[in-house]
Order: structure tokens, then sequence, then C-alpha cells
């Protein structure tokens, strides 16, 4: 039986949303390191700005949206790639 991976219209529909899922991982470990950072500076007195938090908070807020929607078109791509 020929794999759904072996057509190139598949992989032309899939790999793109595959690429995208390990963009966002990555991005979302530094976001995470970046808030670690902030937080172990707050715990520890350190100085932290307005301007490094707001972009935190931006940024957390623009990825969760943005992999939200890019993640739902994906999986309906890929039931339709799947013939569902």
């Amino acid at each position: 039986e020929v794999q759904i991976l072996d057509y190139k219209q598949q992989q032309h529909r899939l790999f793109p949303r595959l690429a995208a899922s390990y963009c966002f991982f990555f991005t979302g470990r530094k976001l995470l390191n970046t808030l670690k950072n902030v937080e172990s500076r707050l715990i520890n007195n350190k100085p932290v700005t307005k301007a490094e938090v707001t972009d935190l908070h931006a940024s957390s807020s623009g990825l969760k949206s943005y992999s939200t929607t890019v993640a739902a078109d994906g999986m309906e791509d890929c039931r339709k790639a799947c013939g569902g």
C-alpha cells in the first residue's frame, strides 16, 4: 500500500503545516526562557523594565492567537488531505 506522504500533492499540502509546528514549538521555547529570565530577576529584586513585560505579554498573546488559528486550519487541511 502506498503511504499518503509518498504523494507529492500531499507533501505540498502537509509539509508547510509540519514546518509551522516546529516554528511554533521553538518560538514557544524561546518565549518560555524569556519568561523564566524575567521571573528570576523579579525574585532576586533585579530591575525589570515595563517594556520587557509588555513585550513578553504581547508576544505570548500574539503567539497563542496565531498558533491556534494555524493549528485549527492545519487540522482541517490534514483531514481533507486524508479523504475525510
